[in-house]
């Protein structure tokens, strides 16, 4: 078998596994249960946002509830939320049509309690989590009956709760489309003024390609993923229960390490120029104006972000996160500070140097800009986990724009920091 073929199985080995360990952690059915809870999640804000409106038109709305009922086949999950919406909205006898078209279910039956078209609630209905607003309100609306203040008053706290996080992410959204809109126009200039100077033979992006065998990127790559997949699965067999955000870091630094080692001695091994130079870490500056190039990759990268979007409404696996533990572990102040410093720091400088400073100027001196810019992000990508894939390779296509137009790693190093930071910020505040 020839090197070139050896190397192609090693990377085609090393994908497999990766998509395969996927597969193998994956609870049955939890796709679909995974689906409905973000479409019920999204049901729910966006309900919320009608209430806070200025002008409310429930013929506006009424769509909207009749198709999440088509599609979920009236799936308690659905159903519920929707009835009870119907319900609140005044429309008692639509959301007894709902729930007779649903199978009998604790919550459904608890509903049918709160508008009193039964005499008692469900045995142990107060025994399940409140895990959302529809939840609290139709625990307020029992405990009410039942003349229960204290824990009345424990829901509308509760109710209040979810209330300010649906009212700070639609906050958040508005935020992220004006960003995403400025993303889009700067990358349409980047465009046309790319267009406008190579007619008049000139160059619009100043990067530097990295001239080296293409041919050593297929080993480089298949064993580096090999050997982050392997630290990882002993990560979680020797941490288990723990967080997955801990088993990351563990597993992480020592994969950084190996990466960095198989760079130097794949491709620079015999090179008379320095590793770090040629990774684009040689005489890096930052200057005041840098501080607009930063603000406009981020905008970029907001526009990345809402392309992904459209590609996860047909993602077949729901990119749904559990991020109660993260939230204790940033809450406390030494794991807290440990978290900001590994995915604010160590996470950004080692992936920009790998896949944009390495991987993509690598390429880019190999073969066309855009096919340089899709296949760093497809690799980029392979390294994250599959139900977020999508946005990875949005978030990756970005990047490497931003470093390609600026030409200074350190430019896409803090556009990623910033990223993981709001990010971060978004799950200390519940919004995520």
């Amino acid at each position: 078998m020839t090197g070139h073929r050896f190397s192609v199985l090693i990377f085609v080995a090393a994908v497999v596994t990766a998509v395969s360990a996927y597969f193998l952690s994956l609870p049955e059915a939890s796709s679909t249960a995974d689906r409905l809870s973000r479409r019920r999640d999204a049901l729910i804000t966006q309900y919320l946002m009608y209430k806070t409106a200025e002008l409310q038109d429930f013929k506006t709305l009424k769509p909207v509830l009749e198709s999440a009922l088509e599609r979920s086949e009236y799936d308690p999950q659905i159903a519920v939320p929707v009835g009870f919406i119907y319900f609140h909205e005044g429309r008692q006898e639509e959301a007894l049509q709902v729930l007779s078209k649903m199978e009998r279910h604790p919550r459904g039956e608890l509903l049918r309690f709160v508008m009193l078209a039964r005499p008692d609630p469900p045995d142990n209905w107060d025994s399940v989590s409140v895990k959302d607003w529809i939840d609290a309100q139709l625990a307020l609306g029992a405990y009410e009956i039942l003349n229960k203040e204290r824990e009345s008053a424990e829901m509308l706290v509760q109710i209040r709760h979810h209330e300010n996080q649906a009212r700070g992410y639609t906050q958040i959204q508005w935020l992220i489309e004006v960003f995403a809109v400025f993303g889009w126009g700067l990358l349409l200039s980047m465009y046309f003024s790319q267009r406008y100077l190579k007619l008049e033979g000139k160059e619009f992006f100043k990067l530097k390609p990295l001239y080296l065998p293409v041919e050593h990127l297929f080993p480089f790559y298949g064993w580096y993923l090999l050997a982050y997949l392997a630290i990882s699965f002993a990560a979680e067999f020797a941490l288990p229960g723990q967080p997955g955000i801990l088993r990351r870091i563990v597993s992480y630094l020592p994969a950084m390490a190996i990466g960095l080692i198989l760079a130097k001695r794949i491709f620079f091994h015999s090179s008379r120029f320095p590793m770090m130079d040629s990774l684009g870490l040689g005489n890096l500056q930052m200057k005041w104006m840098n501080l607009f190039q930063i603000l406009g990759g981020l905008a970029v990268l907001y526009a990345s972000y809402t392309a992904s979007i459209l590609i996860e409404r047909i993602w077949p696996f729901p990119n749904v996160i559990d991020n109660t533990q993260n939230r204790a572990i940033i809450e406390d102040p030494i794991m807290g500070s440990v978290l900001i410093v590994f995915l604010c720091v160590v996470v950004p400088c080692f992936e920009e140097i790998l896949f944009r400073g390495l991987i993509f100027r690598l390429l880019l001196g190999n073969t066309k800009p855009w096919i340089a810019i899709l296949t760093s992000s497809l690799l980029f990508m392979l390294m994250h986990p599959l139900p977020a894939w999508p946005q990875i390779f949005a978030i990756g296509c970005g990047l490497a724009i931003i470093y390609y137009r600026s030409a200074n790693l350190l430019i896409s190093i803090w556009v990623h920091a910033l990223w993981n930071f709001t990010a971060l910020l978004m799950v200390m505040f519940g919004i995520m």
